[in-house]
């Protein structure tokens, strides 16, 4: 049986993330090409070490409260200015 695509699921709460180039349809096909992605899921998606994979539209929307402490983490202390 051939394994299932890793890239057709969320890096970030491992559902399916409905990503046409997943699936092997054209780019323009995808959900993502008319819906805005959160700035903080593609920041959790990356510290996750998957920054390369989909997010679903549910992360992708609004990032998911267990991964907002992540992505906001910094080594840089809080610059009130930026």
């Amino acid at each position: 049986m051939k394994p299932q695509n890793p890239n057709a699921y969320c890096p970030l709460c491992q559902g399916q993330n409905h990503c046409a180039i997943a699936a092997g349809l054209p780019a323009g096909n995808c959900w993502c090409m008319d819906t805005p992605i959160s700035p903080a899921a593609r920041e959790a998606a990356h510290l996750h070490g998957e920054g390369d994979r989909c997010l679903c539209s549910r992360c992708g929307a609004e990032i998911p409260t267990q991964y907002s402490s992540q992505a906001s983490h910094s080594d840089q202390p809080n610059d009130p200015d930026q």
